[in-house]
């Protein structure tokens, strides 16, 4: 069960599909993968880190399927199941971030003195790990998760009725891909320093890479081969920014023993050095997100739906 691979691109859908074959295609895989990973998740030691890291994921792909075709869903029926993912979402957040703290800091924990505050945030990381856990058992082991897609897919046609049946998937992929290249050009963050606008920047351009995975069948092949890489290179730096962000906030959350200044004086020196550090991957996106960097894939993308 733990070798079981899960494909992101729809390899089987074809241009001229009708949109319900490929929106069933695409919330069928997206959520039989949440479900394994969830099981793994949940029962795996956590030691196991990856089984959390592709829960994560895999739910947010599953969250941007549910939203790229969201005019087609029967609404109460998608937003149940839009809240189980949102609630899978978040028990996995914190061990995820626990997981990336504690692999950052193992290595140096004999030589900086750091072996207390691996056991401090372990202790949270089991904390979190009881969530996952308890989320598992709540959505029976993943059978709600199962239960709630197929009958939302079964009722799909009584909501969308002919409209449904009409919808090309070449016609529906390029609508979809316009808008999601604007929002993702609209939130370029450009000579500003605003964490906030980074991490924005960051959101949208998860949503357009995600979609490209949902969308690539109905396009040319440099959508998916020059495109998506280039794509995943900026989310590389940006999650390098994210990563430290998240750091000092769990950081700053640790609990401590107030009665050792020697654990306050080490953590506050921590803190400021993550601080450090995200002001420095900051400073390196910003020179490396030049003009000409933003026009290699905002270029293609026009191109490709302009269809060129």
């Amino acid at each position: 069960m733990g070798n079981q691979r899960f494909d992101v691109w729809l390899k089987s859908v074809k241009p001229n599909d009708h949109i319900e074959s490929v929106l069933r295609a695409s919330l069928k895989s997206r959520i039989k993968a949440v479900r394994h990973f969830l099981t793994l998740a949940s029962e795996l030691s956590i030691s196991e880190t990856e089984p959390v890291h592709q829960l994560r994921v895999w739910t947010r792909r599953s969250a941007a399927a549910m939203r790229l075709y969201k005019p087609l869903l029967p609404h109460k029926k998608a937003r149940a199941l839009r809240q189980m993912l949102k609630r899978i979402r978040e028990s996995a957040g914190p061990a995820r971030d626990y997981d990336v703290l504690i692999d950052r800091y193992r290595n140096d924990a004999d030589e900086l003195n750091l072996n207390w505050m691996l056991k401090r945030l372990s202790e949270q990381r089991d904390k979190a790990q009881a969530e996952i856990i308890a989320v598992n058992a709540e959505l029976k082991y993943g059978k709600h998760l199962k239960r709630q897609v197929n009958s939302m897919i079964s009722d799909m046609p009584n909501h969308a009725g002919r409209k449904m049946r009409r919808i090309v998937f070449s016609e529906w992929g390029r609508n979809t891909l316009s808008e999601l290249v604007q929002q993702f050009a609209q939130a370029m963050p450009l000579q500003t320093s605003d964490i906030d606008a980074f991490h924005q920047f960051r959101i949208q351009g998860k949503h357009l890479r995600y979609g490209i995975e949902l969308l690539a069948s109905a396009f040319p092949g440099r959508l998916k081969e020059h495109v998506y890489p280039e794509l995943r290179k900026i989310q590389h730096r940006l999650g390098k920014i994210n990563d430290h962000f998240v750091a000092v906030k769990l950081l700053e959350q640790l609990p401590l023993d107030e009665k050792d200044p020697e654990h306050l004086d080490q953590l506050k020196a921590l803190i400021s050095r993550e601080k450090e550090a995200k002001e420095l991957a900051l400073d390196e996106f910003q020179q490396w997100w030049t003009k000409r960097r933003m026009q290699r894939i905002l270029r293609p993308l026009q191109e490709i739906l302009a269809g060129r």
